[in-house]
């Protein structure tokens, strides 16, 4: 598995730990979707399926919930308000464009806020 990466000309490539490779359309999984289909970040894409900004995946929580985000780990999100595990299946292909950086700014929900104090 690797990550894509946009190169020179607008080449993109399939970057891992060991190698890059030339990255097919199919390969990276690029969509040039319409903006009015698909879904903005932090919102719903169970039925779009896909994001408007570059670079975002939509991936699942559950069967209630799916977002667009730019990466996702399986378990609990310290910053969902909802204490509930999320499976991180990618709904659709990642929005060509470079992967942005995670939002390190944002806040941690209650629920981490009160098991931290409560554990000191």
């Amino acid at each position: 598995m690797g990550v894509l990466v946009a190169g020179y000309a607008g080449q993109r490539f399939l970057q891992s730990s060991t190698a890059a490779t030339v990255a097919t359309q199919e390969e990276a999984g690029i969509v040039e979707q319409s903006e009015s289909h698909c879904s903005a970040k932090y919102k719903d894409c169970r039925t779009s399926k896909c994001c408007k900004d570059p670079g975002l995946q939509c991936f699942q929580k559950n069967e209630k919930w799916a977002t667009c985000m730019s990466y996702c780990e399986g378990g609990l999100n310290p910053v969902d308000k909802d204490p509930v595990k999320w499976n991180c299946s990618a709904l659709g292909p990642r929005t060509s464009g470079p992967i942005p950086a995670p939002d390190m700014w944002t806040q941690p929900a209650s629920w981490v806020q009160k098991k931290c104090a409560a554990t000191g």
